[in-house]
């Protein structure tokens, strides 16, 4: 799903008036395309990829467990 810098930015700020916490959101590869915090828009975020990595893993294994079965 692709969604555009101008959207996200309008998503953030709404998020973080209602929670009244900085939201930070992540495009596909990581990065950080919106943030109330624009010093941090571009960053890349390694958690994102490790939990991406750890969902493909879980993934693999129940499809594994599914075909013994």
């Amino acid at each position: 799903m692709h969604i555009s810098k101008n959207s996200a930015t309008q998503i953030v700020e709404e998020i973080s008036k209602l929670v009244k916490q900085n939201i930070n959101l992540m495009d596909e590869t990581g990065h950080i395309i919106a943030s109330r915090d624009k010093s941090r828009i571009g960053i890349f975020i390694m958690v994102r990829i490790r939990l991406y990595l750890k969902i493909l893993r879980n993934i693999i294994l129940m499809k594994m467990i599914y075909q013994k079965a």
